[in-house]
């Protein structure tokens, strides 16, 4: 069942004659532990992947029945994915999954989900894992600190520098996947900050659309926004002034920077943006289809980068959903590519209320497929050698640090057995 973020409130049913999209993962040919403990050290080609995953048929056939006698289509069909995309409206998805659908209203957005949880008939419980798409919850927050003014900043040559990036080695001939999850970014943004304050060319950057596209506020309204937020002025009034575009203002930032530190480092590689909706469906298709395992044939990235992401604290995450996004990530590392996500930028609360007084940590960072990645911060000693350590702020009365610590969905990887 849907559990709603706080201070999200349910506004009625959902329209009975509304198309529902729905992903049906079913039971893998070959166990993914067994993938998991034969995986050679290179990873695995995507045609093995495909040959070991494919459901089997009679599992294949026994739910494509049970959606045309539900009144649902079956509109898409991916061995490697092993899963049916079924269609229909909202009345023969509830009958369907015994469910009664429902729309949400949060602070910035409205969402649909299901107020018990779902039942599968006998007939084919044993063929399913599970059922994406009937709760559209939010789950994808940006993880970024506002703009403001700064006595000291370092570009990222400068940081590239500092950790020794090899000046020989440019990202050329390679792919580096960004997720978008909300908002977008200008090409004469992009122009701008690598032609004319970094003095690099830019790089190639390619948006793909999966459910929602590159679309980020005016350029002279997200101007304002941003420069207000740099002089200093209350985020808190900011958003009552601005309503959504604020929220749609920091999405934008989170993408356009995403894309500049990227380009700025690795000045030879293309860059592949995805955006998608920021719920389970939307993650488990860009991870997808940023391994080239759905879509249009593509070379496999270097790193997928994700700077999204939503405490483990909070109830939705709890229902399953986490489980669907790792069993994406899980590909990646099938594949030997590295996805990287930031830990967020709130210390050890996560940066949700529902956590209390309880430690925790962002997913899918937690995810045990993935590297996630802290922030730090640069001092001079007295010697004037610049030190490094945790990054730690306070923000108009708001206590901020690099996020981290001991995940509560997932066993510690043996990396990091010793703290």
């Amino acid at each position: 069942a849907t559990r709603p973020p706080a201070g999200a409130r349910r506004m009625g049913r959902l329209n009975p004659h509304k198309p529902v999209r729905i992903v049906v993962i079913l039971k893998p040919g070959v166990p993914r532990a067994d993938i998991r403990a034969a995986k050679p050290p290179s990873g695995y080609r995507r045609a093995d992947l495909a040959r070991f995953l494919a459901p089997s048929p009679a599992d294949v056939s026994r739910v494509a029945a049970f959606a045309l006698r539900s009144g649902l289509r079956v509109v898409g069909y991916s061995a490697v994915m092993h899963n049916l995309t079924l269609e229909g409206s909202a009345m023969a998805v509830e009958r369907a999954f015994a469910v009664k659908m429902h729309v949400h209203r949060s602070s910035r957005v409205s969402f649909h989900g299901v107020e018990n949880d779902i039942v599968l008939p006998a007939e084919i419980a044993d063929s399913v894992l599970a059922v994406v798409g009937l709760d559209g919850v939010p789950i994808a927050g940006a993880q970024t600190c506002l703009p403001r003014h700064q006595q000291f900043a370092y570009s990222p040559l400068e940081l590239a520098e500092h950790y020794r990036f090899p000046q020989e080695l440019d990202g050329s001939g390679q792919r580096i996947a960004i997720f978008s999850f909300g908002g977008g970014y200008w090409n004469a943004d992009l122009d701008y900050y690598f032609r004319c304050v970094l003095n690099i060319p830019t790089p190639r950057v390619t948006p793909y659309s999966l459910g929602a596209g590159n679309s980020p506020l005016p350029r002279h309204d997200l101007g304002t926004i941003l420069g207000r937020l740099a002089q200093g002025e209350d985020p808190a009034e900011l958003e009552k002034q601005y309503g959504a575009d604020f929220e749609h203002a920091i999405m934008d930032l989170e993408t356009t920077q995403d894309i500049e530190i990227a380009g700025a480092v690795a000045t030879g590689a293309d860059i592949d943006v995805y955006f998608s909706r920021g719920d389970a469906l939307g993650y488990y298709w860009s991870i997808y289809a940023a391994l080239g395992l759905t879509g249009p044939p593509r070379p496999l990235p270097a790193a997928i980068s994700i700077s999204w992401g939503v405490s483990e604290s909070v109830g939705h995450l709890r229902s399953g959903t986490a489980l669907i996004i790792q069993s994406a990530l899980e590909m990646a590392e099938f594949l030997n590519v590295p996805v990287l996500c930031s830990s967020g930028d709130f210390g050890s609360s996560g940066g949700s209320p529902d956590a209390g007084d309880l430690a925790t940590v962002t997913f899918p960072a937690s995810s045990p497929s993935v590297t996630a990645c802290g922030g730090t911060q640069f001092r001079e000693d007295s010697g004037g050698s610049r030190v490094e350590q945790v990054w730690h702020d306070r923000y108009l009365g708001a206590d901020m640090a690099s996020g981290g610590g001991i995940s509560g969905f997932w066993p510690r990887p043996s990396s990091v057995s010793y703290t």
